[in-house]
């Protein structure tokens, strides 16, 4: 197990060069790069920036493919303040201040105004595995690629379930900002929201991005994750999402 700090660094472009690479082999790349990351366990500084509320929050991060998260949000003499388990379909948060529990669909209620969405579970992981892909990575698509902004875009859309993103990657073949256009479900998945990727640090042979940020137009929310120290891939036992709320 190799754990991994994540000083930030001034930022540094990675501009592209020469002529265009084919769009679905470098679209396997980055979809490759996804399929290598299958946990994550780290220390996280959380930002969230919203019309009616602003915070900023230490929490230890876990997750694990397909639907598995812990967020657990530490407070200044380091006990539990808030904590988010999703596990095995099921829903669970714990709020230390009134000493509430919730489960099922007053927890979705609970992460909805956290963070102004209710993903399902197998998108907060991809979120926070750093995928940029919207439709799965089994999931047949169309691509084009262009040059923008100094990057490769990848225009990837899903026909078949009326979803398109673009996708930015830069020359060292890794993304630096997704944004969805089109989605089936808009109240789950609104067009317009935008992930970008930064911050990237090699860890177990994976480059990996220790600084996200999320931004949801329709709630006007933004969140900022920057991890300060993360575990890639270590085996993540149920006790890590069963843990018992006090």
């Amino acid at each position: 197990m190799c754990v991994v700090g994540c000083i930030a660094q001034k930022g540094t472009r990675h501009p592209v060069e020469g002529s265009l690479p084919d769009a679905y082999a470098l679209y396997d790349k980055v979809t490759q790069r996804c399929q290598r990351i299958v946990s994550l366990k780290g220390w996280a500084r959380v930002r969230v920036a919203s019309p009616g509320k602003t915070f900023s929050v230490d929490q230890v991060v876990a997750v694990a493919r397909p639907s598995s998260v812990r967020l657990e949000t530490i407070d200044f003499w380091g006990h539990t303040a808030f904590l988010v388990l999703l596990h095995k379909g099921e829903y669970r948060t714990y709020s230390a201040s009134d000493n509430r529990y919730l489960t099922g669909q007053a927890a979705v209620d609970e992460l909805r105004n956290y963070i102004g969405l209710a993903w399902e579970p197998e998108s907060i992981v991809r979120l926070l595995l750093s995928d940029p892909v919207y439709t799965g990575l089994d999931q047949e698509v169309s691509v084009s690629i262009a040059i923008d902004e100094g990057y490769w875009r990848l225009d990837v859309e899903h026909t078949a379930y009326a979803s398109r993103y673009l996708l930015w990657i830069d020359r060292r073949d890794l993304p630096v900002r997704s944004l969805l256009v089109s989605s089936p479900d808009v109240d789950t998945w609104p067009p317009g929201i935008e992930v970008g990727y930064s911050n990237y640090r090699e860890i177990n042979g994976i480059e990996f991005p220790c600084s996200l940020v999320l931004s949801i137009p329709p709630a006007s929310v933004q969140v900022k994750v920057d991890y300060d120290t993360l575990v890639l891939n270590s085996v993540l036992p149920d006790a890590t999402f069963e843990r018992n709320i006090p």
